[in-house]
C-alpha cells in the first residue's frame, strides 16, 4: 500500500533508521533512485542453479514491487565467513520501499496489516541524522603485495600465450583500517558527491556488514522487452588539463593492446543477446566515456528482447563478461578461484534490481565490504597477452586512489 512521504534525502534517511536489512541503488543518469528497509520477502538459494529457477518463477503481485539484490562473482564456489550471510546470491522486496523516479518520491509498504502499515509509516517522519566526520582510514595488507601480484601477472600472461585463454581479469583486495565506527551511507553520500556518470549502491545484511560501490558498468537494462547493455574495457587516467586528457584518450583509442581487450568484451556480449534478441545493434567502434579519475573504451548494444525472455535468461547467460572475468569464461574463472587469495564474494557480480516491467543491473566494480572498522576495497585489470605487470599494478593502484579521493571529498 502507498504511504505518504516527505521529500528526504534518502541516504540521510537510511542512516536515520532503526537496525535491519537496508539496501540502497541509484541509477547513473539519476533518473530513478531506490531505498529500502525489511524484508517483505526474497529469492535466495544456496545454489545457482535452484536460486535462478526461483528468479524465473517469481511473481510481481504489483506494478510498485521492485525486488533489489545481486549474486556472487562466482556463485559455483561457497562463500568464506565475511561474505556467508550475502549468500549465493539474494533478492529482497523491501517491507519499506522509497522510489525517486524522475524526481517524484514514492513510499509503499509491502506488508499486510494496517497496524503494519502504521509502524512503517512513522518510520517516514525520520528525514534527518547526525552526519558524524569521516573516520581517517589507514591501509593494512594488500592481498597479493606488489611482488605476488607481478608474478601473477607474468603467470597469467604465459598461460595466455601457451592456452586457448584469451583474457583473464585479475583483482586485488586492499583492506583498511577505520579510525572509528562508520555508516555505509555516510560513505555512499561522500561517493555520491564524486562520481557523475557512476551507479551507486549499497546491501547491508541483518548482521550489519555492507557491500556499497559507484560503478561505472552497466551490465544490462530492460525496458519492457528493449534492452540496453555495454562493453565497457580498457583504461586510462584523466589527464591534468584538457591537453592532456585529449592526449591520453587519443593514446587509449590507438593502443591495440586494450582495444583487443575490449573487442573480446564486445564480441562476447553480442554473441551472448543474439540468440536472445529478435534484432539486436552493436556499436561500430569504440569512443571514450570519461568518469572523474579515468577514462574508458565504450561500446554500446541495444536490441529487442524475445518473447520470454526475463532476468534469470539475462543474469545467466551475461555475467559474468570478459570485462571482469575474462575469456573463455570457464578457464578463466577457474583460474581466478586458483590464483587469488581471497573471496572476491559479490565484487565483480551483478547487483540491481528488477520488476515486473523492468530491471536494471550494474557490474559491482570500484565497490567495497564494510564490516565494523574495516573496510576492503576491491580493485582489477584485464590481462591478455601484452600485459605488462608493473604497468597493470599502476592501472590498479591508480583505479584505488580515485576511489578514496571520492571517499574524502566533503559531502
Amino acid at each position: 500500500m502507498e504511504l505518504t512521504s516527505p521529500d528526504m534525502d534518502l541516504l540521510v534517511w537510511l542512516e536515520s533508521l532503526p537496525a535491519g536489512p537496508k539496501c540502497y541503488w541509484a541509477a547513473r543518469d539519476g533518473v530513478l533512485e531506490l531505498a529500502g528497509w525489511g524484508v517483505a520477502d526474497e529469492i535466495t538459494a544456496a545454489d545457482p542453479v535452484t536460486l535462478l529457477r526461483r528468479l524465473k518463477q517469481a511473481r510481481l503481485a504489483t506494478p510498485a514491487a521492485r525486488y533489489l539484490g545481486g549474486l556472487r562473482f562466482d556463485p559455483h564456489v561457497a562463500p568464506d565467513a565475511r561474505w556467508r550471510k550475502f549468500g549465493t546470491g539474494r533478492f529482497e522486496l523491501p517491507q519499506l520501499l522509497l522510489c525517486r523516479e524522475r524526481g517524484r518520491l514514492r513510499a509503499t509498504a509491502f506488508v499486510s496489516s494496517a497496524a503494519g502499515a502504521a509502524r512503517l509509516q512513522k518510520l517516514l517522519a525520520r528525514t534527518s541524522a547526525k552526519v558524524a566526520p569521516l573516520p581517517s582510514l589507514k591501509l593494512v595488507a594488500q592481498t597479493p603485495g606488489r611482488e605476488r601480484w607481478l608474478e601473477q601477472v607474468a603467470i597469467v600472461t604465459g598461460l595466455i600465450r601457451h592456452s586457448h585463454m584469451r583474457k583473464l581479469v585479475l583483482a586485488r583486495c586492499s583492506r583498511f583500517q577505520l579510525s572509528a565506527a562508520c555508516s555505509p551511507w555516510l560513505l555512499l553520500r561522500r561517493l555520491q558527491a564524486g562520481s557523475a556518470g557512476c551507479g551507486l549502491f549499497g546491501f547491508q545484511t541483518k548482521g550489519g556488514a555492507t557491500f556499497l560501490g559507484a560503478t561505472p558498468e552497466r551490465l544490462y537494462r530492460r525496458r519492457g522487452n528493449d534492452i540496453e547493455s555495454e562493453a565497457l574495457a580498457g583504461t586510462r587516467p584523466r589527464g591534468r588539463d584538457a591537453r592532456a586528457d585529449r592526449r591520453l584518450g587519443r593514446a587509449l583509442l590507438a593502443d591495440a593492446k586494450e582495444r583487443e581487450e575490449h573487442r573480446l568484451v564486445t564480441d562476447m556480449l553480442a554473441t551472448v543477446l543474439r540468440p536472445l534478441c529478435a534484432r539486436l545493434t552493436v556499436g561500430a567502434r569504440p569512443h571514450l566515456r570519461k568518469l572523474d579519475s579515468v577514462q574508458h573504451l565504450f561500446t554500446p548494444l541495444a536490441g529487442r528482447l524475445r518473447r520470454g525472455v526475463g532476468e534469470a535468461d539475462l543474469l545467466r547467460r551475461l555475467h559474468p563478461t570478459p570485462a571482469v572475468c575474462g575469456t573463455p569464461t570457464a578457464l578463466a574463472r577457474g583460474r581466478i578461484a586458483a590464483l587469488e587469495p581471497f573471496d572476491r564474494g559479490w565484487y565483480a557480480g551483478p547487483v540491481g534490481w528488477f520488476s515486473a516491467g523492468a530491471a536494471e543491473f550494474d557490474v559491482a566494480i570500484r565497490s567495497g565490504l564494510l564490516t565494523g572498522r574495516t573496510l576492503r576495497l576491491y580493485t582489477g585489470a584485464g590481462l591478455v597477452r601484452d600485459s605488462d605487470p608493473a604497468a597493470e599494478w599502476d592501472e590498479i593502484e591508480h583505479k584505488l586512489a580515485g576511489f578514496l579521493d571520492r571517499l574524502r571529498r566533503s559531502a
